[in-house]
Protein backbone atom coordinates (compact mmCIF):
# COMPACT_ATOMS: atom_id res chain seq x y z
CA UNK A 1 0.00 0.00 0.00
CA UNK A 2 1.34 3.49 -1.17
CA UNK A 3 1.38 6.50 1.77
CA UNK A 4 2.86 8.53 -0.10
CA UNK A 5 6.46 8.35 1.31
CA UNK A 6 7.66 4.54 -0.66
CA UNK A 7 9.89 4.26 -3.14
CA UNK A 8 8.94 2.52 -6.67
CA UNK A 9 9.79 -1.16 -7.66
CA UNK A 10 13.31 -1.08 -9.26
CA UNK A 11 14.74 2.06 -7.58
CA UNK A 12 18.50 2.21 -6.20
CA UNK A 13 19.49 3.68 -3.00
CA UNK A 14 22.63 5.20 -2.92
CA UNK A 15 23.29 5.35 0.75
CA UNK A 16 25.81 8.30 0.25
CA UNK A 17 22.81 10.38 -0.50
CA UNK A 18 20.77 9.70 2.49
CA UNK A 19 21.17 12.19 5.42
CA UNK A 20 21.21 11.19 8.84
CA UNK A 21 17.66 12.57 9.08
CA UNK A 22 16.12 10.42 6.29
CA UNK A 23 17.66 7.44 8.27
CA UNK A 24 16.12 8.79 11.63
CA UNK A 25 12.43 8.68 9.51
CA UNK A 26 13.36 5.80 8.14
CA UNK A 27 13.30 3.74 11.60
CA UNK A 28 10.71 5.77 13.04
CA UNK A 29 8.55 4.40 10.27
CA UNK A 30 9.93 0.89 11.10
CA UNK A 31 9.47 0.68 14.15
CA UNK A 32 5.98 2.45 14.33
CA UNK A 33 4.60 -0.42 11.72
CA UNK A 34 5.35 -3.30 14.43
CA UNK A 35 3.58 -1.35 17.38
CA UNK A 36 -0.39 -2.63 17.62
CA UNK A 37 -0.99 1.18 18.32
CA UNK A 38 -2.81 3.74 15.29
CA UNK A 39 0.18 6.00 14.67
CA UNK A 40 0.56 9.42 12.58
CA UNK A 41 1.73 12.68 12.22
CA UNK A 42 0.69 15.97 11.28
CA UNK A 43 2.48 18.70 9.84
CA UNK A 44 3.20 22.10 11.99
CA UNK A 45 -0.57 23.13 10.57
CA UNK A 46 -2.24 20.09 12.19
CA UNK A 47 -2.49 18.13 8.81
CA UNK A 48 -2.45 14.33 9.19
CA UNK A 49 0.29 13.48 6.37
CA UNK A 50 1.85 10.00 7.46
CA UNK A 51 -0.23 6.74 8.84
CA UNK A 52 1.45 3.43 10.25
CA UNK A 53 0.38 0.00 8.89
CA UNK A 54 -2.29 -0.64 11.82
CA UNK A 55 -3.58 2.62 10.57
CA UNK A 56 -4.56 1.59 7.19
CA UNK A 57 -5.18 -2.38 8.60
CA UNK A 58 -7.66 -0.99 11.52
CA UNK A 59 -9.64 1.88 9.01
CA UNK A 60 -9.48 0.47 5.87
CA UNK A 61 -9.01 4.13 4.35
CA UNK A 62 -6.33 4.77 1.87
CA UNK A 63 -3.63 7.54 2.30
CA UNK A 64 -5.58 10.20 0.15
CA UNK A 65 -8.82 9.35 2.34
CA UNK A 66 -6.39 9.77 5.44
CA UNK A 67 -4.97 12.73 4.59
CA UNK A 68 -5.28 16.54 6.24
CA UNK A 69 -8.08 14.78 9.07
CA UNK A 70 -6.31 11.83 10.13
CA UNK A 71 -8.41 10.57 12.77
CA UNK A 72 -11.52 12.70 12.58
CA UNK A 73 -12.29 11.37 9.59
CA UNK A 74 -13.60 7.83 11.86
CA UNK A 75 -14.49 9.30 15.28
CA UNK A 76 -17.96 8.36 16.68
CA UNK A 77 -20.35 11.39 16.06
CA UNK A 78 -20.89 11.69 19.61
CA UNK A 79 -17.62 11.91 20.34
CA UNK A 80 -16.77 14.16 17.52
CA UNK A 81 -17.56 18.01 18.64
CA UNK A 82 -15.68 17.47 21.88
CA UNK A 83 -12.46 15.87 20.76
CA UNK A 84 -12.13 17.66 18.10
CA UNK A 85 -12.33 20.90 19.92
CA UNK A 86 -9.60 19.53 22.35
CA UNK A 87 -7.44 18.94 19.58
CA UNK A 88 -8.22 22.49 17.89
CA UNK A 89 -7.15 24.00 21.19
CA UNK A 90 -4.06 22.04 21.84
CA UNK A 91 -3.44 23.13 17.77
CA UNK A 92 -4.02 26.74 18.81
CA UNK A 93 -1.91 26.71 22.04
CA UNK A 94 0.69 24.20 20.98
CA UNK A 95 0.36 21.93 23.82
CA UNK A 96 -0.09 17.96 23.80
CA UNK A 97 -3.83 16.82 23.16
CA UNK A 98 -5.36 14.02 24.79
CA UNK A 99 -8.76 12.47 24.34
CA UNK A 100 -10.94 9.82 24.53
CA UNK A 101 -13.30 8.38 21.67
CA UNK A 102 -14.20 5.61 19.18
CA UNK A 103 -12.86 5.32 15.59
CA UNK A 104 -14.49 3.32 13.12
CA UNK A 105 -12.85 0.42 11.94
CA UNK A 106 -12.98 -1.06 8.30
CA UNK A 107 -16.17 -3.07 9.25
CA UNK A 108 -17.82 -0.12 10.38
CA UNK A 109 -17.79 -0.96 14.01
CA UNK A 110 -16.63 1.42 16.56
CA UNK A 111 -14.25 1.23 19.52
CA UNK A 112 -13.08 2.99 21.91
CA UNK A 113 -9.26 4.44 21.90
CA UNK A 114 -7.28 7.12 23.83
CA UNK A 115 -6.05 9.44 21.11
CA UNK A 116 -2.77 11.49 21.90
CA UNK A 117 -0.77 13.75 19.46
CA UNK A 118 2.38 15.72 21.06
CA UNK A 119 4.30 18.53 19.52
CA UNK A 120 7.34 18.15 17.93
CA UNK A 121 9.53 21.49 18.13
CA UNK A 122 12.89 22.02 16.65
CA UNK A 123 15.89 23.49 18.61
CA UNK A 124 14.79 27.49 17.91
CA UNK A 125 11.21 26.50 19.86
CA UNK A 126 9.42 26.47 16.39
CA UNK A 127 7.46 24.16 15.54
CA UNK A 128 7.36 21.58 13.46
CA UNK A 129 5.06 19.21 13.57
CA UNK A 130 2.45 16.60 15.57
CA UNK A 131 3.70 12.62 17.06
CA UNK A 132 -0.06 10.80 17.46
CA UNK A 133 -0.87 7.82 19.21
CA UNK A 134 -4.60 5.95 18.98
CA UNK A 135 -4.60 3.34 22.17
CA UNK A 136 -7.08 0.93 22.10
CA UNK A 137 -9.19 1.08 25.19
CA UNK A 138 -11.89 -1.00 24.35
CA UNK A 139 -11.57 -3.76 26.94
CA UNK A 140 -10.66 -0.95 29.56
CA UNK A 141 -14.54 0.45 28.63
CA UNK A 142 -16.19 -2.75 29.11
CA UNK A 143 -14.38 -3.14 32.45
CA UNK A 144 -15.63 0.03 33.78
CA UNK A 145 -19.08 -0.60 32.32
CA UNK A 146 -19.61 -4.06 34.23
CA UNK A 147 -18.22 -2.24 37.43
CA UNK A 148 -20.86 0.29 37.30
CA UNK A 149 -23.46 -2.08 37.00
CA UNK A 150 -22.25 -4.35 39.69
CA UNK A 151 -22.12 -1.18 42.05
CA UNK A 152 -25.32 -0.12 40.88
CA UNK A 153 -27.07 -3.62 41.65
CA UNK A 154 -24.85 -3.30 45.13
CA UNK A 155 -26.81 0.38 45.61
CA UNK A 156 -29.89 -1.31 45.28
CA UNK A 157 -29.35 -4.36 46.93
CA UNK A 158 -28.38 -2.42 49.76
CA UNK A 159 -31.19 0.33 49.61
CA UNK A 160 -34.01 -2.39 49.25
CA UNK A 161 -32.89 -5.03 51.56
CA UNK A 162 -33.35 -4.49 54.94
CA UNK A 163 -34.10 -8.07 56.09
CA UNK A 164 -30.22 -8.47 55.97
CA UNK A 165 -27.58 -5.80 57.24
CA UNK A 166 -25.36 -5.54 54.75
CA UNK A 167 -21.72 -3.88 55.47
CA UNK A 168 -19.62 -2.91 52.99
CA UNK A 169 -15.64 -2.37 54.41
CA UNK A 170 -12.44 -1.93 52.89
CA UNK A 171 -8.90 -4.29 53.90
CA UNK A 172 -8.35 -2.62 56.92
CA UNK A 173 -12.05 -3.00 58.30
CA UNK A 174 -13.41 0.66 57.99
CA UNK A 175 -17.00 0.74 57.19
CA UNK A 176 -17.31 2.24 53.41
CA UNK A 177 -20.86 1.06 52.81
CA UNK A 178 -23.75 0.82 55.17
CA UNK A 179 -27.04 -0.78 53.92
CA UNK A 180 -30.73 0.38 54.99
CA UNK A 181 -31.23 -3.28 56.66
CA UNK A 182 -28.00 -2.82 58.35
CA UNK A 183 -29.01 0.77 59.74
CA UNK A 184 -32.57 -0.90 61.01
CA UNK A 185 -30.90 -3.42 62.83
CA UNK A 186 -27.75 -1.65 64.23
CA UNK A 187 -29.38 1.74 64.94
CA UNK A 188 -26.64 3.71 63.75
CA UNK A 189 -26.99 5.85 60.12
CA UNK A 190 -24.88 5.66 57.34
CA UNK A 191 -23.73 8.88 58.31
CA UNK A 192 -22.75 8.49 61.71
CA UNK A 193 -21.10 5.06 61.02
CA UNK A 194 -19.12 4.94 57.60
CA UNK A 195 -15.58 5.82 58.27
CA UNK A 196 -15.97 3.36 61.47
CA UNK A 197 -13.97 0.37 62.21
CA UNK A 198 -16.56 -2.67 61.85
CA UNK A 199 -15.24 -3.59 65.02
CA UNK A 200 -17.93 -1.36 66.50
CA UNK A 201 -20.65 -3.96 65.63
CA UNK A 202 -18.34 -6.65 68.16
CA UNK A 203 -17.94 -7.02 71.53
CA UNK A 204 -15.70 -5.44 74.15
CA UNK A 205 -14.63 -9.73 74.32
CA UNK A 206 -14.16 -10.35 70.95
CA UNK A 207 -12.55 -7.46 70.24
CA UNK A 208 -10.06 -8.20 73.08
CA UNK A 209 -9.19 -11.68 71.40
CA UNK A 210 -8.90 -9.73 67.71
CA UNK A 211 -11.73 -11.82 66.20
CA UNK A 212 -12.81 -9.34 63.77
CA UNK A 213 -9.05 -9.08 62.50
CA UNK A 214 -9.51 -13.15 62.64
CA UNK A 215 -13.01 -13.09 60.67
CA UNK A 216 -11.29 -10.96 57.75
CA UNK A 217 -8.34 -12.79 57.46
CA UNK A 218 -10.19 -16.25 57.17
CA UNK A 219 -11.88 -14.42 54.78
CA UNK A 220 -9.09 -13.23 52.60
CA UNK A 221 -7.41 -16.48 52.88
CA UNK A 222 -10.41 -19.21 52.17
CA UNK A 223 -12.90 -17.03 50.28
CA UNK A 224 -15.50 -17.10 52.95
CA UNK A 225 -15.85 -16.62 56.68
CA UNK A 226 -19.12 -17.44 58.53
CA UNK A 227 -19.93 -17.72 62.20
CA UNK A 228 -22.22 -17.39 65.15
CA UNK A 229 -22.03 -14.72 67.71
CA UNK A 230 -23.11 -11.84 69.95
CA UNK A 231 -23.28 -8.22 68.06
CA UNK A 232 -23.71 -4.98 69.44
CA UNK A 233 -26.48 -2.44 68.56
CA UNK A 234 -25.95 1.17 68.71
CA UNK A 235 -27.79 1.23 72.50
CA UNK A 236 -25.83 -1.17 73.72
CA UNK A 237 -27.82 -4.49 73.54
CA UNK A 238 -26.79 -7.28 72.38
CA UNK A 239 -28.29 -10.08 69.95
CA UNK A 240 -26.98 -13.36 67.96
CA UNK A 241 -26.33 -13.41 64.49
CA UNK A 242 -24.75 -15.97 62.15
CA UNK A 243 -22.49 -13.66 59.76
CA UNK A 244 -21.07 -14.14 56.87
CA UNK A 245 -18.09 -12.75 55.65
CA UNK A 246 -17.40 -12.52 51.79
CA UNK A 247 -14.74 -11.21 50.47
CA UNK A 248 -14.77 -8.58 46.89
CA UNK A 249 -11.85 -7.22 45.53
CA UNK A 250 -10.39 -5.02 47.83
CA UNK A 251 -13.56 -4.88 49.84
CA UNK A 252 -15.19 -7.20 51.90
CA UNK A 253 -18.92 -7.91 52.18
CA UNK A 254 -20.15 -8.12 55.77
CA UNK A 255 -23.72 -10.04 55.93
CA UNK A 256 -25.77 -10.54 58.75
CA UNK A 257 -28.73 -12.30 58.51
CA UNK A 258 -31.84 -11.57 60.13
CA UNK A 259 -33.71 -14.73 59.16
CA UNK A 260 -30.59 -16.30 61.43
CA UNK A 261 -31.01 -14.72 64.52
CA UNK A 262 -31.35 -16.85 67.71
CA UNK A 263 -33.26 -16.41 70.64
CA UNK A 264 -29.98 -16.49 72.78
CA UNK A 265 -29.34 -14.09 75.77
CA UNK A 266 -26.49 -12.66 76.19
CA UNK A 267 -24.60 -14.01 79.35
CA UNK A 268 -24.91 -11.57 82.33
CA UNK A 269 -27.51 -9.57 80.99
Amino acid sequence: MNNGHELPKGAIINLSDISPLQISEEKFRTLSDVVPQLIWTNDEKGNADYFNARWYKYSGLTYEKSYGLGWQTMVHPDDEQHSVAKWQESLRAGVAFESEFRLRDSTGKYRWHIGRNVPFKNQQGEMVGWYGTATDIQALKQTENSLRESEEQLRVTMESATDYAIITTDIGGIIRGWSAGAECIFGYTAEEITGTSADIIFTPEDRKIGAPDTEMRHAREFGRATDERWHLRKDGTRFFYERCDDPHSKQHFNRLRKGCQRSHHAPGL
